[in-house]
């Protein structure tokens, strides 16, 4: 009853009383010399009417803006290489908090200049307005309006923050459920995966009231805000899009999550959290250190973490095999905890298959197959890892499924 009492009060605070709010565009051209001739073309999706909009621009120099009802136009040259327009209050003819198809989005040049933009929607709820809606872009154009992607791809959208925040308030009714039990001392708060509670409302909330690691990375064009150096902190938490967060969080942490919260009983509860911990952000910042130096963009989303805690897993349940075909045999172990710690493993031989994958379609595409060598070497550095470590941990006990 509790907790049906606590999800109903969140979903209506978080999740009811959406009311359709209003776009904005924020445009960032920056040429690589002074006084550059610039000519940018923006064209924005049908649920945008830019023509009732009032651009606002910082920049010295003759800029003019021509608004239109898919876009705009700017033509002219700043003295100082940077120019920086804004298009405020767009109508907006859909509500735009649970958007579930693609937006077209696309940017024009003809000049050598990157450019850096950020198209958003918001809502009105009962907790305020929040945006529910971003599209990034950032690319470099040659002299011949070739563009060149600054992230992966040129533009990542952040869409379904309606059903996010559905879900958040189901997380945060577990959290609050978990922490009442816990102070009334109940005996099956135990098994409760708190920190993947914690983790996934963290995942969620910072998706939906934050933005996404790229909205982050873009705004320090947009304002003082030092971007990377939170994405590089929050890198783990943060995701580039929807189908970037429902691939990490719900077919990659939650189960191996779950499985390693609940399939495997600990004799000490910190050693678990700090092995927990360990699994999920030690990796990530790993991979991080070395990239972040080479590249300039930090790392973003939990596929890492994931890859390691179901690496992790997968060598538990490798180590204590003999332990636990004996014990499964004289069913001492629920059969129920030995499929989630199997289940558990899931995201890392899913995982292994799409690398693979990647690697023999992608050969052509570097960026794509990087990215599996890379995800490959997170699971040998791990298996490694360890396996280094048997005795050490195999001394401190953990149990499967008992």
């Amino acid at each position: 009853m509790l907790f049906i009492l606590t999800f109903l009060a969140l979903y209506f605070v978080l999740s009811t009383g959406w009311r359709t709010g209003e776009g904005s565009l924020g445009l960032t051209i920056v040429t690589e010399a002074l006084g550059t001739p610039v000519m940018v073309e923006v064209e924005l999706p049908p649920a945008f009417d830019a023509l009732a909009s009032v651009p606002t621009f910082d920049g010295t120099g003759a800029i003019h803006v021509e608004v239109t009802r898919e876009g705009a136009v700017i033509n002219g040259s700043s003295s100082q290489g940077l120019i920086a327009i804004e298009l405020t209050g767009i109508p907006l003819s859909e509500p735009m908090f649970n958007v579930m198809k693609q937006m077209r989005f696309d940017i024009r040049s003809t000049s050598n200049a990157s450019v850096y933009a950020q198209l958003i929607a918001t809502s009105e709820t009962r907790i305020g307005r929040i945006i529910t809606y971003s599209n990034v872009y950032a690319a470099r154009f040659d002299s011949t309006g070739v563009a060149i992607p600054l992230f992966d791809s040129y533009a990542n959208e952040r869409l379904r923050v309606g059903d996010c925040i559905v879900w958040l308030s189901l997380s945060i009714s577990l959290l609050v459920l978990a922490i009442t039990s816990r102070l009334m001392r109940a005996s099956w708060i135990r098994r409760f995966p708190i920190v993947t509670c914690i983790l996934v409302s963290s995942i969620l909330g910072l998706y939906s009231y934050v933005g996404t690691g790229l909205d982050l990375l873009v705004a320090q064009h947009f304002s003082t805000f030092s971007g990377p150096l939170i994405v590089l902190i929050l890198g783990p938490l943060l995701h580039s899009n929807f189908s970037h967060l429902f691939n990490n969080l719900f077919l990659g942490l939650l189960p191996a999550g779950l499985a390693f919260e609940m399939g495997i009983r600990w004799k000490n509860w910190r050693l678990a959290i700090e092995f927990y911990m360990a699994s999920f952000f030690a990796i990530h910042f790993l991979i991080a250190g070395i990239s972040y130096p080479i590249h300039g963009i930090p790392p973003i989303g939990a596929s890492y973490s994931v890859i390691s805690m179901s690496t992790v897993l997968f060598s538990l349940l490798i180590l204590f095999r003999h332990r636990l075909l004996s014990d499964a045999i004289e069913r001492k172990v629920p059969a129920r905890l030995v499929l989630l710690c199997a289940f558990g493993a899931y995201p890392l031989l899913r995982g292994v298959y799409d690398w693979i994958g990647y690697m023999i379609e992608y050969q052509s595409n570097w960026v794509v197959f990087w990215e599996g060598v890379i995800h490959l070497l997170v699971f040998t550095f791990t298996l490694f890892i360890i396996y280094s470590a048997k005795d050490q941990l195999m001394a401190q006990g953990p149990i499967l499924g008992i």
